[in-house]
């Protein structure tokens, strides 16, 4: 029987469901991520009979429900324990109500925790504490001033040859784009937030081990009807603000949104996936 917990407080950043409804709709992302990240593990996974995942800024489950399904059957799992961690309430009560229905027809286990907080704050209190097989960090460095710090903390989380797999934007994708759109409207990018080249020559400073590849993928709004189709460019411009951390900067809005219109509501996405080992 699924083992289910959800801690925490309310509050935490903005979150627009029908907003990553639309960008979920509508992209191939999801589907082709979640396969190249299951094939990864099964790699490089050792033989064990518990899956210990680790998800921060777990999000409402585009990518985690596909993980936690089919890892499992490909490492002849018999239970996986599973820790995800969100600001966002919404999105924390989302991804249980999604995953709670998994166990049917499988004949692996789940205890599922859910942790109502940031990563940051999650830690230095003691509510994440164990050694985990897998720890999922997936477009959330954006949001965290002390990054850094973070990453070296999720790293001593890991158990000896497991990996932390941090996942970003690549830098010369949409959302660098329309930061650079926004910058020449006048508004400087927030310098604590990272892009991809800025991990990767940070993580290359540190004489970190690491793998990293390029996911590729795409976006359509070609199949939205034409009287809703300004409703859709609108949800999915103030999306694309939210993933880059500026989704309280109008500007980076409007800039998503002109950039959208410009690309005739079909382009690809590219992502830099980043593979990372345990360090003390």
């Amino acid at each position: 029987m699924t083992n289910s917990s959800l801690h925490g407080q309310s509050g935490g950043s903005p979150y627009d469901p029908e907003a990553f409804e639309v960008f979920a709709s509508h992209t191939t992302k999801y589907d082709t991520l979640s396969g190249v990240l299951i094939d990864h593990i099964a790699r490089e996974a050792t033989s064990n009979r518990q899956l210990r995942i680790l998800d921060v800024g777990c999000g409402p489950g585009q990518l985690t429900f596909p993980l936690l399904a089919s890892l499992p059957r490909r490492l002849s799992v018999e239970l996986v324990d599973y820790t995800g961690v969100d600001s966002r309430g919404r999105v924390l009560s989302d991804l249980q109500t999604a995953l709670m229905a998994l166990e049917a027809g499988r004949s692996c286990k789940y205890s599922l925790t859910f942790i109502h907080s940031t990563a940051e704050d999650a830690i230095a209190v003691g509510q994440v504490s164990d050694q985990f097989d897998l720890i999922l960090c997936s477009h959330m460095l954006y949001y965290v001033p002390r990054w850094q710090w973070l990453i070296r903390k999720l790293q001593s989380l890991l158990a000896p040859n497991c990996e932390l797999c941090v996942i970003l934007t690549a830098s010369f994708e949409t959302l660098g784009m329309i930061r650079e759109i926004g910058e020449a409207n006048g508004v400087s990018w927030c310098a604590t937030k990272p892009t991809a080249s800025a991990f990767l020559k940070w993580l290359r400073s540190t004489g970190s081990a690491f793998t990293m590849e390029r996911h590729f993928s795409s976006l359509s709004l070609t199949s939205v009807a034409e009287e809703n189709r300004e409703r859709a460019v609108e949800r999915l411009a103030m999306c694309f603000a939210f993933l880059s951390g500026q989704c309280e900067r109008t500007i980076f809005v409007d800039a998503a949104r002109r950039f959208l219109e410009s690309a005739q509501m079909e382009f690809p996405l590219a992502e830099d996936i980043f593979w990372l080992k345990h360090e003390e």
